[in-house]
Order: C-alpha cells, then structure tokens, then sequence
C-alpha cells in the first residue's frame, strides 16, 4: 500500500525521522518534499554525498503495470572518479536498461 494514502502509512511518515547521514544530507522535510517533486519532474534521481560522503549516485525507475515504481536502476561510484556531470553522461543508457527491464514487468 503506497503510505500517502493510508492511515498507517502516513503515520510512518510522520514519524520517520530525517537524520543525517552526511553534511548534506536533506534533513528539512520541505527541501524533501522539493526535492521529491524535481526527482518527479526530470525522471531520475541524484545523491551528491547525501548518504556517504565522496560518493555519487544515479538512479532511474524501473516502471510495472500502470506505470507504477516497481524498482530502481542506479549505480553508485566514489567523487574522486565521477561527478555529477560525469554520471549524467550514464543517463542515456541507464533510461534505455531500465525500459527493456520495464518491459519485462508488463503481462
């Protein structure tokens, strides 16, 4: 069940706790919220050092029936070899893996 749209989900939600993994971590629940929506919009998700310092990570939807998020597709590589820029270059072939993976989820 998704936890925005039921009683108990929400209530995780309002209990989860936005504890800080690294300096960057997002912490304030409306930066979340923000970058939520952005996530929404581009189609893709980046961490920059948020979960662990040095390191980037890029991830891409892995869609099921209706569209729905069944997983997610990502890599994960140390800053000291790959910036933002540099894993946006992935982002192509990331998107075509993770359609035929969606493709195999369709009935």
């Amino acid at each position: 069940m998704p936890f925005h749209c039921t009683a108990s989900g929400k209530m995780f939600l309002k209990a989860a706790e936005l504890e800080a993994s690294t300096e960057k971590s997002i912490t304030d629940r409306n930066a979340l919220l923000d970058e939520i929506t952005k996530v929404r919009d581009q189609g893709f998700a980046i961490d920059e050092g948020e979960f662990m310092d040095d390191m980037v990570a890029l991830a891409v939807p892995i869609l099921g029936p209706q569209r729905r998020l069944m997983a997610t597709l990502s890599f994960h590589a140390p800053s000291q070899r790959f910036d933002s820029k540099k894993a946006l270059e992935h982002l192509p072939d990331l998107r075509i893996a993770s359609a035929e993976l969606s493709s195999l989820l369709e009935p």
